[in-house]
């Protein structure tokens, strides 16, 4: 069995920012399930700001405008 690569993921418009999915956030068919979305999300927004420098870390911001509030998803 040969092991083989993994296509990179596209798309036409926007950003892909591959995450890890635990396995808590799969209902019983293996599927994301939709309570979890909002947290998998931020998990994925959180990782595409702080490759930009946008971070929060040991208590002390990255950028001046690091820090960001949702009002509502």
């Amino acid at each position: 069995m040969t092991a083989t690569a993994r296509p990179e993921p596209t798309t036409e418009s926007g950003h892909v920012e591959p995450i890890f999915v635990q396995f808590e956030d799969l209902d019983s068919m293996g599927l994301l399930h939709n309570a979890r979305y909002a947290f998998v999300l931020e998990r994925a927004l959180t990782a595409f700001w702080d490759d930009r420098g946008y971070s929060f870390r040991n208590g002390v911001l990255g950028h001046a405008d690091a820090s960001v509030g949702v009002a509502e998803f």
